[in-house]
């Protein structure tokens, strides 16, 4: 839930490109993929990461999202590569931790707007608490990630600097 609308300098730097938006996959099914729990519980996020996350997770999320470049990226491998992982029974734990680590993020970014529309079209603006950077460029590594979930979290909670 927002503690504020979202107004302000940062939350008006965003204007979505609607058209760009509508032309891709609807997330909806996004995290019906992977139990919830996953996310709720540190825990579980690390047992998950040591398991493996399984193959069907992987492909479930990408389909849902449309986002195959993000994880691309993420995994610091090519699209082809991408491809051979769905291969796999399972994930190794580093790229288990990579990709739930991701989910997290587009998870929180879809909570804080509220919309999974507008959370794509987010990731996809500059955005000045980050230095100008899109939100998606910074994925691929651990600290922009955590980068990009402090700035949601200070827009979840109305902090606009």
């Amino acid at each position: 839930m927002l503690a504020l609308e979202k107004s302000g300098p940062a939350a008006r730097a965003y204007k979505p490109d609607l058209q760009k938006i509508r032309a891709r996959k609807s997330p909806g099914k996004i995290f019906n993929t992977i139990p919830s729990e996953i996310f709720e519980n540190s825990q579980s996020m690390i047992n998950a990461s040591k398991a493996g996350v399984p193959r069907a997770w992987l492909k479930g999320v990408i389909d849902a999202v449309g986002l195959r470049d993000v994880f691309v990226s993420a995994f610091n491998i090519t699209s082809p590569n991408l491809s051979r992982m769905y291969r796999r029974a399972t994930l190794d734990r580093e790229d288990s931790e990579e990709f739930l680590d991701t989910v997290r993020l587009l998870k929180k970014s879809n909570e804080v707007w509220e919309d999974e529309s507008l959370s794509l079209g987010w990731l996809d603006s500059p955005v000045p608490a980050l230095g100008g950077q899109k939100p998606r460029e910074l994925i691929d590594t651990f600290e922009g990630r955590r980068w990009v979930m402090k700035v949601l979290s200070k827009i979840e909670y109305g902090d606009f600097s």
